[in-house]
């Protein structure tokens, strides 16, 4: 705590780096998670450091006291650069017009360096398409295993009826804050009739490496956000599926 006190007492300026932290779910849980999320920012402004977001998102939330919380605390901000314009609006809701910028996620400028080649990697043979698919766990265990039933009915048509060979990919591999896309990734495996065409990579990777994997896709389904923008800046074709407004 002092080396994080008097790294912001020695700034001249706090910069808070996208990208979709400002927001929160329902509950004690979420409320607390806000706080601590929020409370650096504050911290910034009551030492009297200039503060500003960058290539941020700002909400949902759960309930109206987490959004009073985090309207107290944003607009004590100097400015702040807005990846969409779901967020310009609530931050215009909120009375702050000046040195609100509306640009993109910083994800579009990312390029890999990484190689491509993913068939060879893991035996696909070459004329065999590839559809990608990146799934979160993030609803109520009733609306998550609806989501991963429908994920593994379309999954096992595109197998089945189009010929693509499945690969889900672990965009976020965080054990310890039960944020794991492996975990979910079973679940939808184990809900689908066919798995001979069907392959999980159980690997950590980087950003580096996990780009150029979706650069190597013919096809993504994904509901990880920066899957979708590492896909598309590699002329991935792609469908997202939403779960905040950032996707939208």
């Amino acid at each position: 705590i002092h080396k994080v006190i008097k790294s912001y007492k020695e700034a001249d300026l706090i910069v808070t780096v996208g990208g979709g932290y400002i927001r929160s779910q329902s509950g004690f849980n979420g409320t607390f998670i806000l706080v601590f999320i929020l409370h650096p920012i504050l911290f910034a402004s009551i030492i009297g450091k200039t503060t500003v977001g960058y290539s941020q998102s700002v909400g949902p939330f759960g309930t109206k006291l987490q959004e009073k919380l985090a309207k107290f605390v944003v607009n004590k901000m100097k400015g702040i650069v807005l990846r969409e314009k779901i967020s310009e609006e609530i931050l215009k809701q909120w009375g702050q017009n000046d040195n609100v910028y509306l640009s993109v996620d910083s994800g579009f400028l990312f390029k890999s360096d990484s190689d491509k080649e993913l068939k060879k990697k893991i035996g696909i043979p070459e004329d065999k398409k590839i559809v990608g698919v990146t799934v979160r766990s993030w609803l109520s265990s009733e609306m998550q295993e609806k989501y991963e039933r429908d994920i593994a009915f379309l999954c096992d048509y595109v197998s089945e009826k189009l010929d693509f060979f499945v690969v889900f990919i672990p965009q976020v591999t965080v054990e310890n804050h039960n944020d794991d896309d492996r975990v979910s990734s079973r679940r939808v495996i184990s809900y689908m009739n066919n798995k001979d065409k069907v392959l999980m990579l159980n690997d950590k990777f980087d950003h580096n490496v996990i780009k150029s994997i979706y650069g190597s896709l013919d096809f993504l389904i994904g509901t990880r956000f920066h899957s979708v923008i590492f896909a598309l800046t590699s002329i991935v074709p792609s469908i997202a599926i939403q779960y905040e407004h950032k996707t939208r």
